[in-house]
């Protein structure tokens, strides 16, 4: 057996014990390994949760976090929409105000 073939067979043997698919390349078993040392104590308290907590608590808190967030940035945006629906009624008021302002000083010099 050539290096290259014991080498592609040691590298589906890793893949196969991280349950991805056999013909994976080395950098997706090398990120895959990273994937799984997460360091799930330090997520977990940057959460604001118990050190112990289980990856997948984390993994359900993030996107927990993540839709609290999506909700604030809609609520934002509906807020900025807001704002610029008065910011135009203001400029129309402005320009109404002028053409007001314009046609007086036409009329009475």
């Amino acid at each position: 057996m050539s290096e290259v073939q014991r080498e592609r067979q040691d590298l589906s043997a890793f893949a196969g014990l991280l349950g991805i698919p056999a013909d994976a390349d080395e950098a997706a078993i090398v990120a895959e390994i990273g994937r799984r040392r997460a360091p799930w104590p330090e997520i977990a308290s940057a959460l604001g949760l118990s050190p112990d907590t289980s990856p997948a608590a984390c993994l359900v808190e993030i996107e927990r976090v993540k839709a609290e967030q999506a909700a604030e940035v809609e609520r934002l945006h509906a807020e900025i929409d807001a704002n610029l629906e008065r910011t135009r009624a203001a400029r129309v008021k402005i320009l109404m105000l002028d053409a007001i302002r314009e046609a007086r000083d036409t009329l009475h010099p």
